[in-house]
């Protein structure tokens, strides 16, 4: 059971530090397309947010969602090849 609930845990992609994973596989697995489009959705919800706090001049909250966008650059492509 360890094995499996490492899975869900990976390497933040700014400062290497471990974080939730769910992008992982593991995850995808269990909600199938479902988790595709949630996913596409939330990277959209994600551009936004960066975009609005740029225009707003909120540093604090503009540099939380460029991190989640990296997470998203780094994990969230791979699955799209997955074939789910």
């Amino acid at each position: 059971m360890a094995r499996e609930c490492r899975k869900l845990i990976c390497e933040a992609p700014d400062d290497g530090r471990p974080m939730i994973h769910f992008l992982s596989p593991t995850v995808e697995m269990m909600n199938g397309s479902f988790f595709k489009d949630m996913r596409e959705q939330a990277r959209k919800w994600i551009t936004a947010q960066i975009n609005t706090f740029q225009m707003q001049q909120n540093e604090h909250l503009c540099q939380r969602y460029l991190r989640l966008s990296r997470y998203f650059d780094i994990y969230g492509e791979s699955l799209t090849d997955s074939g789910t």
